[in-house]
């Protein structure tokens, strides 16, 4: 690799950089600062032959480019029809030769016959393994669609880094593929077309074979190569692996500017309903003596009793595997907690009936760490992510302890997720105290004080949470799935989503002013 060293200049904050070669870049480019960190750019501009990035920087600091050209990307394609056949083994024979020199992590190649698909689902550059599959293919296609054949090895290289080479082998006598061109104005691949053209039987005229072969070769800068024997093949082969093992030329120009810095932008992560992942759920509902205070006129067990069955029916997914647990609905004066929902597939009226028959009782207590302590239990045939949400509004009064029971069931593996509903809590120091059980439990603790909060924060703590962190690791924002979009300074981001299986998107650009939205 090349590396060069630019300083920018004590008042600009914008480095432009223009990477172009003659016919297509065939190098690829990054960029690291003093400390070594490899900065991700952002593409404002790409041709066939030029690719210009754009990356924010810091005034009068050195920034470090490497250039370098990845691994040469090559398709052999050849014809398969019978007016070729007397040339099948000069063209095997000469495609082990060249599989036999093949350097490893220089070249990359890839087998097409025509009428067939690519012999290999990924490129290598391993020489006994090319042969391998060279001799290994049943050599049962047939056909002489070279263009169709050409257009499909063209489409097949347009993901590769580098320079890009097809190796054509046929007599050209081919029905006509229009689109082939339109693949290969995009793509630009360096054409070595091998014309099989010895004898033009099978109703092919010679200039016409001819003048088909060269027209591919001068996509960009390839060769026509006119092929009768072994030995032509051969230094056809030679000569084409020549030309593709020379070094790539490029051009790069650096500049740096300064230009005013948009506002923040905005980031929205959105999930559709068919497509998310179902972790379990287990609803702690407290039905303790406390929750027959009124609010406004209404009993607050009440108000949680309809927030519930609004939960189960319409927010919740059906077949979402749920469980719901109680504390002090049975006996007053008593610490008693009882699964009142095993978990199973969620049916939304069948679950609203058993809501419907809780009850608080008065002097009942609140037992949430022996609660929490059977969540293991409750869940324990879910193998995956669980949700688990408790919605309270009082205190520990049964002398268990909550941090206790958390650190246990983190202890022993638990994918859990606790997200701590407060309802009508007005002492700041248990709200502080459920924020930290609830970080503790790796979810969020909601503070709610009248129907539409406590219905608002139910429904947040079912959303799946993520987290932004900057390029040092430190957490930026947070937000949930389906939820308001967050506000971010333009930058690159790392996302963190803790979806069943949590999902990590790294170096993702947030441009100024702008609405962001990732759908997963």
């Amino acid at each position: 690799p090349d590396w060069f060293k630019f300083s920018v200049a004590e008042d600009h904050n914008t480095l432009n950089i223009r990477l172009s070669g003659k016919q297509t870049v065939e190098t690829v480019l990054h960029i690291e600062d003093e400390q070594g960190i490899q900065l991700p750019l952002l593409i404002v501009a790409k041709e066939t032959n030029l690719i210009q990035y754009q990356l924010p920087v810091e005034s009068g600091k050195n920034y470090f480019i490497k250039v370098e050209e990845p691994p040469r990307s090559t398709v052999f394609v050849w014809d398969t029809s019978p007016s070729t056949l007397s040339y099948e083994d000069i063209i095997y024979q000469a495609l082990n030769s060249y599989s036999n020199e093949v350097i490893p992590d220089r070249d990359m190649v890839n087998f097409l016959p025509f009428g067939g698909e690519l012999l290999m689902d990924q490129w290598y550059g391993e020489p006994y393994y090319l042969k391998t599959i060279i001799n290994s293919y049943s050599r049962k296609d047939d056909s002489s669609q070279a263009e169709w054949s050409l257009s499909q090895a063209t489409k097949a290289l347009a993901g590769r880094q580098g320079s890009k080479a097809i190796i054509l082998i046929t007599d050209a006598l081919t029905n006509r593929t229009p689109e082939v061109w339109d693949s290969l104005r995009e793509v630009h691949p360096r054409v070595f077309s091998l014309g099989l053209v010895g004898t033009p039987g099978f109703g092919g005229k010679l200039q016409d074979q001819v003048d088909l072969l060269q027209s591919w070769a001068h996509v960009n800068n390839g060769e026509f190569i006119k092929v009768v024997d072994r030995n032509d093949a051969d230094q056809a082969f030679a000569r084409a692996a020549a030309k593709l093992r020379m070094p790539a030329d490029y051009q790069l120009v650096v500049d740096s500017e300064y230009i005013k810095q948009p506002g923040p932008g905005q980031l929205q992560i959105s999930q559709s309903a068919s497509s998310q992942s179902g972790g379990a759920v287990e609803l702690i509902l407290d039905a303790s003596g406390s929750m027959l205070k009124r609010l406004n006129g209404n009993r607050r067990i009440n108000i949680a009793k309809d927030v519930l069955k609004n939960t189960v029916t319409e927010v919740i997914p059906q077949g979402t595997p749920v469980a719901l647990r109680v504390f002090g609905d049975k006996e007053a004066n008593a610490c008693r907690t009882d699964l009142a929902i095993k978990l199973q597939p969620l049916q939304p009226q069948a679950a609203v009936k058993v809501i419907d028959s809780i009850n608080a009782k008065n002097l009942a207590k609140t037992p949430i760490a022996d609660s929490l302590a059977k969540v293991a239990g409750d869940l324990k045939s879910h193998q995956g992510q669980k949700i688990v949400i408790l919605v309270t509004d009082g205190e520990e009064t049964c002398d268990g302890n909550p941090q206790e029971v958390i650190a246990k069931l983190i202890e022993d593996g638990m994918d859990i997720r606790l997200n701590i509903v407060g309802f009508a809590i007005d002492d700041e120091e248990l709200k502080e105290q459920f924020q930290q059980w609830s970080t503790q439990g790796g979810g969020k603790y909601f503070d709610s004080n009248n129907p539409e909060s406590l219905k608002q924060s139910v429904n947040e703590a079912l959303k799946v949470p993520y987290s932004v962190f900057d390029r040092n690791g430190e957490l930026v924002s947070e937000g949930t799935v389906n939820g308001e979009p967050i506000e971010l300074p333009a930058g690159y981001y790392t996302i963190k989503i803790f979806t069943q299986e949590v999902q990590v998107i790294e170096n993702y650009q947030i441009l100024g002013e702008q609405l962001q939205r990732v759908e997963l």
